[in-house]
């Protein structure tokens, strides 16, 4: 029996993941393949690769605010000023920095080099299809618009896939050009099945759906039409691919708020732990 995990988007809030597999981990439930999109995609990579979870929130707390004291990911407190001007760029933060930490990480593997299963996925801009870097292959079609390929390195397939439009510039892998791969499936517990999972655990994070609060600019009105647009089918998504999914209580993240990291990990390990005879129930024989 093939077991996958499935591990969706939520910028900071991703963080949660990683106090999930430590409770899987602890429980010493081995998982066959890992799928991941966005924050999901880098918890995936890293724990593929061999991290543990504890080192995994290592690398979080001591890379993530190292890289925002760089500067690149300060732009975005000027994104008000940069809307301002005549032509704007294709992202606010370029991305450069955090590519090259999450590949001093992983170092400069081929995704086909990872030993356990995995599976990212990522958007293309041009064309829509969600394009999955994976070291498998599919057994079962899901759809026309599902390309795999294991032509990437890790840390690329990485970096495409925590692209969130406007805010990161797109990755270029080959031909293509590359964004999150949440724009078009956030908890892809469909390409787990298409892998040859015959289990599925997903984490759905959700989106940062605002239910009162006033919105200050159009910014906050793009992200919330994006987010409810996302939720439905991410919705749909695990009703049908996956056997139990997973939902933190980690409410709203602002992009650049790095502060709830802990909280975020807890969240994820008291879900986890809450649930874990559920778990265990659907690893059984019928």
């Amino acid at each position: 029996m093939k077991l996958a995990l499935v591990l969706s988007g939520g910028s900071w809030r991703g963080a949660a993941h990683i106090g999930v597999l430590k409770v899987l981990h602890d429980n010493h439930i081995i998982l066959d393949l890992l799928v991941g999109t966005s924050a999901g995609a880098l918890v995936s990579g890293l724990y593929a690769s061999g991290f543990l979870p504890g080192q995994i929130s290592q690398l979080l707390k001591e890379e993530l605010p190292h890289w925002w004291k760089k500067g690149e990911a300060s732009s975005l407190f000027s994104l008000e000023t940069k809307l301002k001007l005549p032509k704007l760029p294709l992202g606010i933060v370029q991305g450069n920095i955090i590519e090259k930490i999450i590949k001093k990480a992983v170092g400069n593997k081929k995704i086909t080099d990872v030993q356990k299963g995995l599976a990212v996925t990522t958007t293309d801009l041009y064309t829509g299809d969600c394009v999955v870097y994976t070291n498998l292959y599919p057994l079962i079609k899901i759809g026309p618009n599902f390309v795999f390929s294991q032509n990437a390195r890790l840390y690329e397939a990485i970096r495409a896939s925590i692209s969130i439009p406007g805010i990161f510039a797109p990755k270029k892998i080959g031909s293509r050009t590359l964004v999150d791969g949440g724009v078009v499936d956030n908890v892809p517990a469909d390409v787990a099945r298409s892998l040859g999972a015959d289990r599925v655990i997903a984490v759905d994070l959700g989106f940062a759906v605002k239910q009162k609060e006033p919105f200050n600019n159009l910014i906050e009105i793009l992200f919330q039409a994006h987010d409810i647009m996302g939720q439905r089918i991410s919705d749909t998504v695990t009703s049908s691919y996956a056997d139990i999914t997973l939902r933190p209580k980690v409410g709203g993240a602002s992009l650049w708020n790095l502060t709830k990291l802990s909280s975020f990990i807890e969240a994820g390990k008291r879900e986890a732990e809450n649930r874990i005879e559920e778990i265990k129930a659907i690893l059984r024989p019928y």
